[in-house]
């Protein structure tokens, strides 16, 4: 069973100084009408501590719910993390890490991420194009996460580049900017798509 909820020192601070603000005020305006007397002074300074409380329940909570919808706290899952293959990595042991992958895979075959993970190393270290270019097709034709989509996307071009395989590359190319249509990165593939058509 929770304890009684403590003030916080914004929450004093807010409450106090609407005390004395608007309480002093109060008392001033009383003392020139000439009805100044202790039991309005206290009424006075009561109602501006009142104010100040429903001041800072408005604000401070409001501005709390915004920056925790801004921010979606506790929302956001990170991706998934693979030490074992890390540290396989750097220690240079890059067809253990790429079997721990596969292993995984077989595990847990809904991994994307670990797709995208074993692509990158098959291309980065062991230049296993074959395998890396299945694997980044699977991530994007599944669609299930827009970053891993993208970086699926970004793997097959990098790779037809790389390997100058033009007729790939425009293929993969036109079907990135139908994706992104509006986006800056969907309009610099048209750009590229353009260029190559023309060099011939």
């Amino acid at each position: 069973m929770s304890g009684p909820e403590h003030s916080s020192p914004s929450r004093t601070a807010i409450i106090v100084g609407c005390a004395l603000v608007i309480g002093g005020m109060i008392s001033i305006w009383l003392a020139v009408a000439g009805r100044l007397s202790f039991p309005y002074v206290v009424l006075a300074f009561g109602l501006g501590a009142g104010v100040g409380w429903v001041l800072e329940l408005v604000t401070l909570r409001s501005a709390a719910g915004l920056v925790g919808n801004i921010f979606a706290t506790g929302n956001i899952t990170p991706p998934p993390s693979y030490p074992t293959a890390d540290v396989l990595v750097v220690r240079g042991k890059f067809r253990d890490a790429v079997q721990y992958f596969r292993t995984h895979l077989q595990a847990n075959p809904l991994d994307f991420e670990a797709r995208l993970r074993l692509a990158d190393l098959q291309v980065t270290h062991l230049r296993d194009y074959e395998d890396a270019e299945r694997l980044y097709k699977e991530v994007r034709d599944a669609r299930e996460d827009p970053r891993r989509e993208m970086a699926a996307f970004n793997g097959l071009i990098d790779l037809y580049t790389n390997t100058k395989n033009r007729d790939r590359l425009k293929v993969e190319l036109a079907r990135f900017a139908d994706r992104y249509p509006r986006s800056q990165q969907g309009r610099e593939a048209r750009r590229r798509l353009d260029e190559l058509k023309a060099d011939v």
